[in-house]
């Protein structure tokens, strides 16, 4: 099922693409790996069955267009983003853990000084 729609995704990409793909600077790929509390699925299975495929869509991708390749998911998806730069993401978005981070260092850092 998940290489059906693989299959199916890339030659609708390849339509628009052969349209459109010179003249586009970001190309947006949405697919949430995650909530605010963590991965929606584990990371090992995520690199056995989604990651390969998203990296073919995406060097497909490449061969259409210059375009930076900007991946949309929610949530908490710190575990994921080595994965995502080695399939060639270039902007990710949104970055819930970076608020995470700030959050743990503000509670750390600053909240003992002002309580």
């Amino acid at each position: 099922m998940i290489e059906k729609l693989t299959e199916i995704y890339m030659r609708c990409n390849e339509h628009y693409l052969n349209k459109v793909g010179k003249y586009i600077d970001v190309y947006v790929y949405w697919d949430d790996l995650a909530g605010q509390s963590g991965p929606l699925i584990s990371p090992e299975i995520y690199r056995k069955m989604i990651k390969p495929r998203q990296k073919r869509i995406f060097d497909a991708v490449r061969k259409k267009t210059k375009a930076k390749i900007f991946y949309h998911t929610c949530g908490a998806v710190y575990e994921f983003i080595s994965d995502l730069i080695d399939i060639g993401v270039d902007i990710l978005n949104p970055v819930f853990d970076l608020f995470l981070i700030l959050f743990i260092i503000f509670k750390q850092v600053f909240l003992p000084k002002i309580l």
